[in-house]
């Protein structure tokens, strides 16, 4: 096996690295060293008992999630993939290798993440990684060449000449033998004579480089195979007077004015154009992936409806400034009571700004679910009817994005910061109003449906108090502003905080927050219409809390 040159300044970061360790079960494997090398740059993990298991068999999802690493990959793809959900720990693997094209799918867009994979679908993936051609030509190098699949024939031939694989004692390459963990890291190991992971590199390297880390120098290097430049390298990595007799793949821009290449140049960051089936609605600023198989209605182009149809997608989109100060719970409730009233909620959360809600139907099971969407004053409805296209509501919620439209302004968040009171936090402009006058001259005088007072006390004997006097004290100022609902003591950013829930007698719920640092005492009034701070007020506050920084 090939010796990979690693720096003495990455041996010393890898010595003491606690991702990386030796196995339980490879100290007399064949394939030990390769395993080992590999796992030091963390691109192969073992088990959590510790294990390798280098004889079992690998999956797709498994073979796409290494290749992943070593080229650095980030992007998703948008596109419908009808067997992956969002509950999988390949889901986003998957979409990273589709994105780039390692993983291609079937006529249908099925990937069988969970499927062994196959030899000869190991040297296709890898071949579409890093650009490896041949011919279509049998070599008769081995006996069983005939069995290698007809779309497969230009990725195993090149894999062929190039001696990535040697193939078994008996002739055979069994192209259509799962593969093991083994194996794969075998060929990985045979592919690159170096990976470059930190440090320096220059004089002669007679293989294959790729270069997947941070903070990389290449100086006065010959490379006499081919280079390629991992996504998440430019930013730091440096290069001068390198000479690449192969190709040079790039997995992302860089200056390449310093890199003499004699071979191809492939620029493998350029977005790969991908045919999407795309429900876009420019008006309002929505977009989601969706199968060819469903058909999208727009409830405000159609009159007649046939409601039995297969796989059908019902869209409704509505605004009005009522929906700013309404809960996704409570528009969820009308939206409902809209359809038929037989649905329970299912799963809730946030695309970027806006919230939204799953339902499904409790008499007619996974073929209907009825998603909410509450984006400021815009609500989006879609109700998926009679569906059998595989995972569709799940791939609508992971490629779904909310884009700037024609009749959209969204209301962004806001970072308030103000160096002498020490204070940052994050809010939504156009809902929250913040005055810190008490401290500054900065006194708020807009109309937003909530408000945040801010005021600062010094108190120079805190020390002196325990907590839970503290606390006592502030429940009895507490008190004088209204009907206390609740208490709830709290850590803040590790520091001891107790917070009020008082109705006042204006019928305003007013949040009184305490924080003590030092002999400081932050406190933050948040208050509002009652209504309104039961629909959306909680959630803002907790929002400010979540963002705070003192």
């Amino acid at each position: 096996m090939k010796k990979k040159i690693i720096p003495i300044v990455l041996m010393l970061i890898l010595v003491f690295s606690s991702t990386s360790y030796a196995f339980s079960d490879i100290s007399e494997h064949w394939a030990k060293d390769s395993i080992d090398e590999l796992n030091k740059i963390n691109i192969v993990n073992g088990y959590e008992d510790d294990t390798f298991r280098p004889d079992n068999y690998m999956t797709r999802a498994e073979v796409a999630t290494i290749i992943n690493r070593l080229i650095g990959a980030t992007k998703e793809s948008s596109k419908y993939i009808p067997d992956i959900n969002r509950q999988d720990w390949y889901y986003s693997e998957i979409r990273k290798a589709v994105q780039i094209g390692v993983m291609q799918g079937d006529s249908k867009g099925y990937t069988r993440p969970t499927s062994y994979i196959t030899r000869e679908e190991v040297m296709a993936m890898i071949s579409r990684a890093f650009y490896i051609s041949g011919n279509t030509m049998l070599t008769g190098k081995y006996v069983d060449e005939s069995e290698i699949s007809e779309w497969a024939m230009k990725y195993v031939s090149g894999f062929i000449n190039f001696e990535y694989i040697n193939g078994y004692e008996d002739g055979t390459i069994r192209p259509k033998a799962y593969i093991t963990r083994a194996e794969f890291i075998t060929i990985l190991n045979r592919m690159f004579e170096t990976i470059a992971a930190n440090g320096m590199y220059t004089g002669n390297f007679s293989g294959n480089m790729i270069v997947t880390g941070k903070n990389i120098v290449l100086n006065d290097l010959v490379i006499n195979g081919n280079l390629i430049i991992a996504e998440g390298t430019n930013k730091t990595i440096r290069l001068k007077d390198v000479t690449v007799r192969g190709n040079l793949i790039l997995r992302e821009k860089i200056d390449t004015s310093e890199i003499h290449v004699y071979g191809n140049k492939f620029y493998a960051y350029e977005n790969l154009e991908e045919r999407l089936n795309q429900y876009v609605n420019k008006e309002y600023g929505i977009e989601f992936s969706i199968s060819d198989l469903v058909t999208v209605v727009e409830s405000w182009n159609v009159e007649n409806i046939d409601y039995s149809e297969k796989n059908m997608l019902l869209i409704n989109i509505e605004q009005s400034d009522e929906y700013y100060l309404k809960s996704i719970e409570t528009i969820g409730k009308d939206k409902i009571r809209e359809v038929d009233n037989i649905y329970n909620e299912a799963e809730k959360g946030m695309i970027e700004n806006a919230f939204y809600i799953l339902y499904d139907d409790i008499s007619k099971g996974d073929e209907y679910k009825f998603l909410v969407i509450k984006r400021d004053n815009t609500v989006y409805t879609l109700l998926f009817r009679n569906i059998t296209a595989d995972n569709l509501v799940d791939n609508v919620l992971a490629t779904l994005k909310l884009v700037d439209g024609e009749k959209i302004t969204d209301r962004k968040n806001v970072i308030y910061k103000n160096s002498k009171l020490n204070l940052k936090f994050a809010y939504r402009e156009g809902y929250i109003g913040v005055d810190d006058s008490y401290n500054t001259n900065n006194v708020y005088s807009g109309d937003a449906p909530l408000k945040l007072f801010i005021q600062v006390n010094i108190i120079t004997d805190m020390q002196d108090y325990s907590f839970e006097e503290v606390q006592y004290l502030l429940k009895t100022l507490a008190n004088k502003d209204g009907e206390l609902l609740k208490t709830e003591k709290m850590q803040i950013i590790n520091k001891d905080a107790v917070k009020f829930k008082i109705l006042t007698t204006e019928n305003k719920i007013m949040y009184s927050l305490y924080i003590v640092i030092g002999n400081n005492l932050y406190n933050l009034i948040f208050t509002a219409d009652e209504l309104v701070m039961n629909e959306i007020g909680d959630y803002f506050f907790e929002e400010i809390i979540r963002s705070l920084e003192i």
